[in-house]
């Protein structure tokens, strides 16, 4: 998994790419922090170019989405409808029950 965080506006967002499994956990430790740290409340989580997620991978969308809420803030995840093992993996865990989202 890679990702781009940007936070420099009343938003933040971060845009992941590639594949995101259990292999990626530590890298994702830093990215919390981060958000943890960071000014905006709100957060833009964007999946649209992410290749395959396993059941760490949603775990740690969770995770994100419950730092966020902490904060006071809202997590939106954008792409949920992308297509393919990730959109199956995002709807069959029912993602759209738990974040807010945009197509």
């Amino acid at each position: 998994m890679e990702y781009v965080i940007r936070h420099d506006g009343a938003v933040g967002e971060v845009a992941f790419r590639g594949r995101w499994t259990l292999f990626d956990a530590a890298s994702f430790k830093p990215l919390l922090a981060e958000i943890d740290e960071a000014r905006p409340r709100d957060w833009r989580l964007d999946v649209t170019r992410v290749e395959f997620i396993d059941s760490a991978g949603l775990g740690m969308l969770l995770i994100g989405r419950d730092t966020i809420a902490r904060k006071g803030g809202t997590a939106t995840l954008a792409g949920l409808g992308v297509g393919g093992q990730v959109g199956r993996a995002l709807e069959g865990a029912r993602f759209r029950d738990l974040f807010a989202f945009e197509a």
